[in-house]
Order: structure tokens, then sequence, then C-alpha cells
């Protein structure tokens, strides 16, 4: 059993892009056109940590245990190595494949510890990264388009030629940097909490660090690509987007105005989420309910 969890654990890290299994996807996330990096950015890479909850978490939990240490370890590395990758960035599209990796360290670190509250943590920062990534890769698309490029030191003055845009950017940018009154505050917290209830402060200084340089390079981003002057020579002006009409631009952002309006609603009205989290989280831990609906009463042998 206690090899098959540890295949399983490396199968889904290297689903999930999980240290040292992780750089297959900053090398291939800015490939494709940006809708589809968003898609798979929100979406397919969640699948690894739902399938790390679901197998490792529910079906191995003697196993797991035994190998919390370390998925800590794994989950730590992920975090820090993710928030250094996107601090040494020029690509905006490679940026965001770094910050999806640092984001999967934290959902680890709610497998590696398998506490209630950890857990639902990470069930909490799922949901919150599905909504901020997709948004934030959508958000790298509208930079390019106004901006001519995707390359920061090609990039300059978005600030003044689409305010608007800039003040949702900067929200996402907060809320990805987990910095309150955004949904990326609360589960990093809980994870913080979780990991000083078992006495793991390094992994909590480590939930903190990577914030931290993922604060930093989000500023760097912000700074170089919006509150930068346009007549820093070698920049392509941001006028130079081609013009587009009122209404396509609506369409345009509308999607990422809706996103950023449920990662706001989560940071300012966490509560439910978090029940549901810790709801989900305890049906996890304690699988009765789900063995019953595999083996009815009666139906096993």
């Amino acid at each position: 059993l206690m090899t098959l969890t540890a295949l399983f654990v490396l199968a889904f890290s290297m689903k999930a892009a999980a240290f040292p299994v992780n750089f297959w996807l900053p090398a291939s996330y800015h490939t494709p056109r940006v809708v589809v990096s968003a898609l798979f950015a929100g979406l397919l890479t969640k699948v690894g940590v739902y399938a790390l909850l679901r197998v490792v978490v529910m079906l191995f939990p003697v196993e797991r245990e035994a190998l919390s240490l370390v998925i800590a370890v794994v989950a730590a590395l992920t975090m820090l190595l993710g928030a250094m990758g996107a601090l040494a960035q020029n690509d905006i599209r490679r940026f965001l494949g770094f910050v999806v990796v640092a984001g999967i360290g934290n959902m680890m670190v709610g497998v590696a510890i398998g506490s209630n509250l950890a857990v639902g943590a990470a069930i909490f920062y799922a949901l919150h990264s599905i909504l901020l990534m997709t948004a934030l890769y959508l958000v790298g698309g509208e930079i390019a388009r106004i901006g001519g490029h995707y390359r920061l030191d090609r990039v300059a003055g978005l600030w003044t030629i689409a305010p608007v845009f800039s003040a949702v950017t900067l929200a996402l940018f907060f809320a990805a940097s987990g910095l309150p009154p955004f949904s990326g505050f609360w589960p990093k917290a809980l994870l913080v909490k979780a990991s000083i209830d078992i006495g793991a402060w390094w992994l909590a200084a480590s939930v903190l660090i990577s914030g931290f340089l993922t604060t930093i390079a989000f500023g760097r981003v912000f700074l170089f690509s919006f509150w930068r002057p346009v007549a820093v020579e070698g920049n392509v002006a941001a006028t130079s987007a081609p013009a587009i009409g009122v209404g396509a631009q609506r369409w345009r952002m509308a999607p990422i105005l809706i996103l950023t309006g449920f990662v706001v609603w989560f940071g300012l009205f966490p509560d439910r989420l978090i029940v549901i989290s810790q709801d989900a989280a305890t049906g996890l831990l304690d699988p009765s309910s789900y063995i019953r609906s595999v083996f009815p009463e009666g139906g096993a042998r």
C-alpha cells in the first residue's frame, strides 16, 4: 500500500505540476492561444490536486500520514520555486505559468497536513485559483492586445490608456498575492494556521515567504506594464494597439469583470465558501458516506 500510495503521489503531482516534476507547465502553457491557456490554468492543473485529495487523503490516510513530511517538503519547494521563477520572467505568459506552480504548492500544503482545517483550506484555494488564474490569463491576453506585446520590456503606460482595466488587473494581482480583502487571503491564512497548529513553523513560513515573493513579482509586472511611462526607450507605445469599437471592448472585458467580481465577493464574504470547503473536507476525511454510496447496506460482501 505504501508503494502504491507513493506512485499515486508521484503521478498526481506530475499532473498538478508539483516539484520536481513541474517544469513542463511553464514551458508549455505560454504556447496555445491565451483563452486555451486560461482554461488549462483554471481547470486542468486542479485535476491533479483533486486526485490527490480523493485518492491519497480519502483512500490512503495511514500511508498519507507516513508520507506527510515528504509531501510537505515538495509543497514548500513548489511554492518557493514557483514564486522565484515568476520573479525571473520577462514574458507575461511564462510568468503566469510559474504563478500556477506556486499555487499548486499552496494546495499541496493541505494534502501534507491532512487535518480538516488544512484540507478545507486546500479546497478553498482550489476554488479561488480556478476563478483567479482564468482571469489572469485573460488579463495577460488583454495586456498584449493593448500594449502590443507579451514582453514586459516592450509594454508600458497601460494605466493611462486603460485605467479601468488597470484597476481591475491590480485587484486580481492583490488577490493572487494573498492580500486582503480578496479571496486569496483566506485560504493562505487558514493554511498558515493549520501549519502552526501541528507545529510546522517552517511550512507556515514557506507559505508566507512564497506569498511575499509573489507580491513582489506581481508588483514588478504592474510597474513595468502599467505604471511605467510609455516614453521609455525601446517600449511599444500602448496607443499602437489596433483600434476596436466600444462594444467589442466591453465584450472583451465582460469575462474579466465577472471573474473579478467573484474574487472580490469571496474575499469580502468568505464565510459560506469556508463552510462549504470544510464540509467537503469532512467528507474526505470521514469517507463513510462515500463507502455507503458505493456499497449500500446489505450490498457489500
